[in-house]
């Protein structure tokens, strides 16, 4: 399993819930709405600024990072998947891509719309 872990509490509830839990986590509270963001609003446009500061300041502090959406899920143990591309600088998903490939491997860049 993974020994260390922070989540990003994008609202103060959420904050509140994750520290009650005892789990790590650190605010990522924002200026913008509370609540859902329609996708294309923007309040969710707002968020991708945030996003790549955030990725920006972990990688300039020497750490490696594993970003997901606030309503993606992790159903298996990532890592032996992405040790398979030890040269890479960044693999990325998006529920924008089409499969490009049967065999398991890295989808190609014709799969972006």
């Amino acid at each position: 399993g993974v020994a260390a872990f922070l989540i990003g509490a994008t609202d103060r509830h959420a904050l509140s819930e994750l520290q009650h839990m005892e789990i790590p986590c650190f605010s990522m509270a924002t200026n913008l709405p509370q609540g859902e963001w329609p996708w294309g609003s923007p309040s969710f446009k707002s968020l991708g600024p945030h996003k790549i500061e955030l990725i920006y300041k972990t990688i300039s502090w020497g750490f490696e990072l594993v970003i997901t959406d606030i309503d993606a899920l992790v159903l298996r143990e990532p890592f032996a998947h992405m040790s398979r591309w030890p040269d890479a600088a960044f693999l990325t998903t998006s529920d924008h891509l089409g499969n490009t490939t049967a065999d398991d491997g890295l989808e190609t860049h014709n799969a972006i719309h």
